[in-house]
């Protein structure tokens, strides 16, 4: 399987969120919240333009509040890929 690169920076109101895209195959938005206890970063499916077509989440993980949203992002997506990958997938939702 393709890794997922960035596709475009999304507008939102509620937090930071980025479209990603597997050679336009399959497009997740990484979305980052700061709501919770510890600051996530959660994967969603999408559409080509960032709808999220499921609100199931596809992978996630938990940040430091000190890490930027930005690296936070990266940092989740960079697993994910590793973890597609390498496929284990034992730890991803999808």
């Amino acid at each position: 399987m393709s890794c997922y690169t960035l596709e475009k920076t999304l507008t939102s109101e509620l937090g930071r969120k980025l479209l990603f895209t597997n050679d336009g195959k399959d497009y997740l938005v990484a979305s980052y919240s700061s709501s919770a206890l510890d600051p996530e970063v959660l994967l969603f499916k999408a559409d080509k333009s960032g709808k999220i077509i499921s609100w199931t989440e596809c992978f996630g993980e938990k940040h430091d509040r000190k890490t930027e949203p930005l690296e936070a992002i990266y940092s989740t997506m960079t697993t994910y890929n590793k973890v597609l990958r390498d496929n284990d997938l034992n730890g991803a939702w999808e």
